[in-house]
């Protein structure tokens, strides 16, 4: 029984485990980094900032939210977007038209900085 347990276990973290970061340079990284760091002009000192992905390639995006996280703490990057979220950041290289998205609806875009990485503000009050 215990062997099963373990097993069992096991294949639950391996499934819900988030995607291993691989095949990214290191200087895509420290690109990612440094327009990542411009951003706090535009966001709330601390809270949470949602993050859309922009590329499709799990590796890549994964990269991206990684870096973001790091970059803008003690902000917390968050997956997926939820009703409270004020702010809103993309990945980068974003295409053009990413504000269409249904997920943006309800958000305006307050800059379009290095690499395509847009900031996005909730409308309204």
């Amino acid at each position: 029984m215990a062997a099963l347990v373990t097993i069992v276990f096991a294949a639950w973290q391996a499934l819900t485990a988030p995607p291993a970061v691989r095949d990214v340079t290191s200087d895509q990284i420290s690109q990612m980094l440094a327009a990542y760091r411009k951003l706090p002009t535009y966001l709330p000192a601390a809270g949470e900032i949602g993050f859309v992905t922009t590329t499709g390639d799990p590796t890549f995006d994964s990269a991206n939210y990684y870096v973001a996280q790091y970059a803008l703490a003690p902000r917390v990057v968050v997956l997926p977007i939820g009703p409270h979220v004020r702010f809103v950041i993309t990945g980068v290289n974003a295409p053009p038209g990413i504000d269409r998205m249904p997920v943006l609806q309800g958000f305006e875009l307050v800059a379009l900085r290095d690499m395509g990485v847009r900031v996005f503000r909730r409308a309204g009050p």
